[in-house]
């Protein structure tokens, strides 16, 4: 995807910017091992292996603003905290994470015309038709001396730092799960399994790329091979347990966000049908009565409770029950939706006199029937 003219850190650009193009084109989850034949592939995988700088910015070091929401993990137990950066600062500067993410930083590579750079974006990721559109970055950093515990058992002292992802598009597919970087080096490359998380998570987990940068400790935790851990070891223990902690935050977190932005969108929703309705009442009134300041009269679906109506004089009030139905349940979308369409028939119904020459019984039962055949257009 790069040019002979293209210097050798923009060519490596090209090859990282055309694994999100095949999302834009419509293969929603592009694979490295179907796009790129073996020589890419073996320039990506050495590019996630070697100490080398981001191709596009670290996530420490971006101006992530409005483009991410934020959260710090804790150190101990509890849920992520929140955070903003102002215009002029960083999660570096701000929350003074990111340093053991730059062993390496200078250290150069190339193969044949290519520079190769860690291949990972973290700002202006494309969209998708997700709900949260915003992605979700989580940092953290960590120190465990294992006081009490003798160095020949524990290993020695633990620190590192870390950041999970959660994006509603991870690309390429082999980005999905945990890295984990020893000085900045890794001979694991991406765990799809998160260092075998067994909580039933398919969906989100499809979602969540992580890197934890060790700056100090869990050397001894590598086999010989250095392509796999010792999952005994106590290092690789703690490293476990934290990040499947960490896995359950960030789900708690997301669907927190997510449940959010529904109801947003929902309230959005229910705001332009109510305007739309109410227009509609509004119009048949001003035109019966022939009044451009006149408005329809409140309808009001009361309780079984003895406080006194709120509604103002004038207003239409039925038995909620009766009208309604009791329903043991919350009420549901459709429901409320339903509920604010007969609010608006119930008007229509007003403007043109129907209601006023049946009798209250008879109004009753005529909203019924209208909320019934709202409901049974539902199904």
């Amino acid at each position: 995807p790069w040019s002979r003219e293209d210097r050798p850190e923009v060519a490596f650009q090209k090859l990282v910017l055309a694994t999100w193009e095949y999302v834009n084109r419509g293969t929603p989850n592009p694979q490295i091992e179907r796009i790129f034949d073996y020589y890419l592939r073996m320039v990506w995988q050495l590019s996630l292996a070697i100490p080398a700088p981001y191709v596009l910015g670290s996530p420490f070091d971006l101006p992530l603003q409005d483009a991410l929401y934020l959260y710090e993990m804790p150190r101990v137990a509890g849920q992520p905290v929140a955070f903003e950066l102002a215009d002029d600062e960083t999660i570096r500067t701000s929350k003074s994470i990111g340093s053991a993410s730059d062993v390496g930083s200078d250290f150069r590579v190339l193969v044949d015309d290519l520079q190769l750079s860690r291949p990972l974006m973290f700002a202006n990721l494309p969209e998708t038709s997700h709900a949260v559109k915003r992605p979700i970055l989580f940092v953290g950093q960590w120190r465990e001396e294992f006081s009490g515990v003798q160095p020949e058992l524990s290993g020695g002292p633990l620190e590192f730092e870390a950041y999970l992802l959660w994006a509603p598009k991870i690309a390429p597919t082999e980005h999905q799960g945990a890295l984990v970087r020893v000085h900045g080096s890794s001979g694991t490359l991406f765990d799809p399994t998160f260092l075998r998380y067994q909580v039933s998570e398919q969906t989100r987990l499809r979602q969540i790329t992580c890197e934890i940068f060790v700056s100090e400790g869990l050397e001894a935790a590598l086999n010989i091979d250095r392509e796999s851990f010792n999952y005994a070891h106590p290092h690789a223990v703690y490293i476990t347990k934290w990040l499947h902690a960490a896995l359950r935050r960030v789900a708690t977190v997301q669907k927190r966000i997510a449940a959010g932005v529904r109801a947003e969108i929902q309230e959005a929703a229910a705001a332009g049908e109510q305007r739309a309705l109410t227009r509609i009442a509004a119009n048949a009134w001003r035109e019966e009565t022939d009044d451009p300041g006149a408005e329809p009269p409140a309808v009001e679906f009361e309780g079984e409770t003895k406080e006194p109506p709120t509604a103002e004089p004038g207003a239409y009030r039925f038995s909620r029950e009766l009208v309604l139905g009791t329903r043991d349940r919350r009420p549901t979308l459709g429901a409320r939706s339903n509920e604010r369409k007969l609010r608006a028939m119930t008007q229509l119904l007003a403007a043109y006199g129907v209601l006023d020459i049946l009798t209250d019984k008879q109004q009753e039962r005529l909203l019924t029937g209208l909320r019934q055949i709202l409901e049974a257009s539902d199904q």
